[in-house]
């Protein structure tokens, strides 16, 4: 597989925030970027994207927060 050199201004801060991400992971920038590259220009369905974390959070609040968002959603749907 070829590769691009590609050269983006960013600004100090998101810079930084990269380079923190980077070592915090044992990688490059690069890496980072070309991590955040690929996400950005996914075509699959966010849903198919984030699957993998379904139910990987599981906490009575949590569950408390969802039916309280469930009952508000069934109550202002139109359609139900």
């Amino acid at each position: 597989m070829g590769t691009k050199l590609m050269a983006v201004r960013v600004e100090t801060e998101l810079w930084d925030a990269a380079v923190r991400r980077a070592e915090l992971l044992g990688t490059s920038v690069s890496e980072i970027v070309r991590g955040a590259l690929r996400e950005a220009v996914d075509p699959s369905p966010l849903g198919e994207r984030i699957g993998r974390l379904r139910g990987s959070i599981q906490t009575e609040l949590a569950d408390a927060t969802e039916d309280r968002w469930q009952s508000e959603i069934r109550a202002h749907n139109w359609r139900s």
